[in-house]
């Protein structure tokens, strides 16, 4: 499967937005002596990228705090191996009020000690099974978690697919499945960049409901007429839309060469790629979510 890696800065934009909110808090804590802010940066001996880069996009909105005329608060800095449980003896101030966590950070262990110290947490870069962790912790009220927009995954992946020559393409969804939320923006970007979007639909989107025979055998009819090079699918792997589309073009009714062609794009998330099939034409997908200097 041909993905797209999707630049390499993976913590400056996070650290940028944590200082900024940081920097929301500067008119409570300017008064008080002892920090109410506390960040545990990663001394593991493989972390020397990683502590550099969020330092950079740290320094960087706290800049940004400064640019708008307020002070920046006093921090207190803790080193930390990453994965490590927040140790309170580091933090012992009873004056501590925001606690930002270092990568890999223990979920449940962090969850605890902001219930127990009435601290709140951020989170500065959390993806996939962090996330589905995340929703079912008690005390999740207290972490505050920041994710990649979802636009600059799909802005990897229409990139990718120019740089490819993959610029016409047909854009089918299942509407039940939650990948059809990206269709309509992957569209829009595909297009903005010198894509076609062949439609024979006034929308440009094939809207194909899997139980709906007559729909699907209208979408068969579609590709098979047109030849389009590429199909971005905005289903699961293993959706029954999916599923339906596989088995015919495994079967060579596409046209246009298939089962070798047309291309297909997946509109899915990272990790629910890992267990795609290998496919006898050309797919395009996330190697991981988006990362970036931005």
């Amino acid at each position: 499967m041909s993905k797209p890696e999707w630049r390499r800065l993976p913590w400056l934009s996070w650290c940028v937005v944590a200082a900024t909110l940081i920097g929301c808090q500067s008119i409570v804590a300017s008064g008080v002596s002892r920090p109410r802010l506390a960040v545990l940066l990663p001394m593991g001996h493989r972390d020397a990228e990683l502590r550099h880069n969020f330092l950079q996009g740290f320094r960087l909105g706290q800049a940004s705090v400064e640019a708008c005329g307020e002070p920046f608060p006093q921090v207190a800095w803790h080193g930390t191996n990453s994965g490590d449980a927040p140790d309170p003896q580091l933090m012992p101030s009873t004056e501590l009020k925001l606690l930002v966590a270092p990568p890999s950070a223990d979920l449940r262990a962090f969850a605890a000690f902001a219930d127990e110290r009435d601290l709140t947490v951020l989170l500065p870069y959390q993806r996939g099974q962090s996330l589905d962790t995340l929703r079912g912790l008690e005390g999740r009220e207290r972490l505050w978690p920041l994710v990649a927009s979802r636009q600059e995954d799909l802005k990897a992946m229409v990139e990718a697919a120019m740089e490819a020559g993959w610029g016409r393409a047909m854009v089918v969804e299942d509407p039940s499945a939650l990948e059809s939320t990206s269709s309509k923006a992957f569209v829009e970007l595909f297009k903005a960049a010198g894509g076609i979007v062949e439609s024979y639909e006034a929308q440009p989107i094939q809207r194909v409901d899997p139980r709906n025979n007559g729909r699907l055998q209208r979408f068969k009819d579609d590709m098979a007429w047109s030849w389009v090079p590429t199909v971005v699918v905005a289903d699961a792997p293993n959706g029954p839309l999916s599923r339906e589309l596989r088995a015919e073009q495994q079967q060579g009714r596409f046209g246009g060469g298939a089962p070798q062609a047309p291309n297909w794009i997946w509109l899915t998330e990272a990790e629910d790629l890992q267990d795609a099939p290998a496919l006898p034409w050309q797919q395009l997908g996330l190697q991981h979510p988006a990362r970036g200097a931005a």
